[in-house]
């Protein structure tokens, strides 16, 4: 799988998943989140 595909699975489990949590969360947060959880997941892969 690409990373860019990934990148965007991850981001719409995310997306759906806090929506259900915090139904009123606006998209440019969501943005924010997945970005630092790509992050903290790229990091691990790493080592």
């Amino acid at each position: 799988m690409a990373i860019g595909n990934f990148l965007e699975w991850l981001y719409a489990k995310t997306y759906m998943i806090l929506s259900g949590i915090y139904p009123d969360i606006c998209p440019q947060e969501m943005g924010i989140i997945s970005e630092m959880e790509a992050l903290r997941n790229q990091e691990k892969l790493k080592f």
